[in-house]
């Protein structure tokens, strides 16, 4: 498989004045870059065997069968559907963090990721849907193929402001009710809340047979605590304050984030959730060839 080649500007990308020219840029690069590739989803469940009478079609032969029985099976498929994909987007006040010499807030950027993942499935009419979530789910807009709930879905993205305490288990739970349907749940959060709250959003998600993505969106300062002076720190969702010197604290930082990093991860392998994580600063070229590798490796 080619790797995408374009170069990641990511002022260039923060000056523009749309997502729609934002998500439209990165869609069509990455398709270039990987010549077209297609995501497979769930476009055909299987169901039973049964033996291969003159006509079958000889696509659907299962050779391995023949190889162990020396007698033709055919696969039989339940119900030919297209993938329906699910995005929950974390629009809680941590997500509107954006470190000093960085292009993008981690909302914005899990924005621009939500959105040119929905043109990558819409390319190949498979519906998306979106749900925006804070305290509780703000907005949601189910799995369509029309291209008029994709600017449903653009608008909302782009008017969204992040705020407010995280909710994320909650949101998930709810989220859950109004997919009963298999799916893809692609879930962009900085996933820093209680991951015993976060575990049981994906364990349901995993009960009822979704494939589930957590691509966790981080800033490099959240990342390598590259802080210099000291200062107050505010929490942007509690507003506590706490003065923090950084030589002082850096050590009892990493301990926590270590941690918490290896919990989720330790946690998203036990229930067969595909976890990325996702910095501000890198491409998101990476994080979609990332994605898009993975899928085809486990269709």
């Amino acid at each position: 498989m080619a790797e995408a080649r374009l170069s990641w500007d990511p002022e260039l990308f923060a000056r523009a004045e749309t997502l729609e020219w934002r998500s439209r840029v990165l869609a069509e690069g990455f398709l270039q870059g990987f010549h077209r590739s297609r995501m497979r989803g769930f476009s055909s469940e299987f169901a039973q065997y049964s033996p291969y009478v003159h006509g079958d079609d000889l696509r659907y032969v299962d050779w391995r069968a023949y190889g162990r029985l020396d007698r033709l099976y055919i696969r039989q498929f339940e119900a030919e559907t297209n993938m329906r994909c699910h995005i929950l987007l974390d629009a809680s006040a941590s997500m509107a963090y954006r470190s000093e010499g960085s292009a993008f807030r981690k909302f914005d950027y899990a924005a621009l990721m939500s959105a040119a993942l929905m043109r990558l499935l819409q390319t190949q009419r498979d519906a998306c849907g979106l749900s925006i979530g804070k305290d509780h789910l703000v907005q949601h807009f189910p799995p369509r193929l029309s291209r008029s709930d994709f600017w449903h879905c653009l608008s909302a993205l782009e008017t969204t402001h992040p705020e407010g305490a995280c909710h994320l288990g909650p949101c998930m739970h709810s989220l859950a009710e109004l997919s009963p349907k298999r799916g893809l749940i692609a879930i962009f959060t900085d996933a820093w809340d209680d991951l015993k709250i976060i575990m049981g959003g994906l364990a349901r998600f995993r009960h009822q047979r979704h494939e589930v993505c957590l691509f966790q969106v981080v800033d490099a300062r959240e990342l390598d605590f590259d802080f210099k002076n000291s200062a107050i720190f505010q929490d942007m969702e509690s507003g506590i304050r706490l003065p923090v010197t950084p030589d002082w604290n850096r050590a009892k930082y990493f301990a926590e984030l270590n941690k918490h990093q290896s919990s989720l991860v330790k946690g998203c392998l036990d229930l067969g959730v595909t976890h990325h994580v996702l910095a501000t600063h890198q491409s998101p070229f990476e994080a979609l060839s990332s994605f898009l590798a993975q899928r085809q490796r486990h269709p």
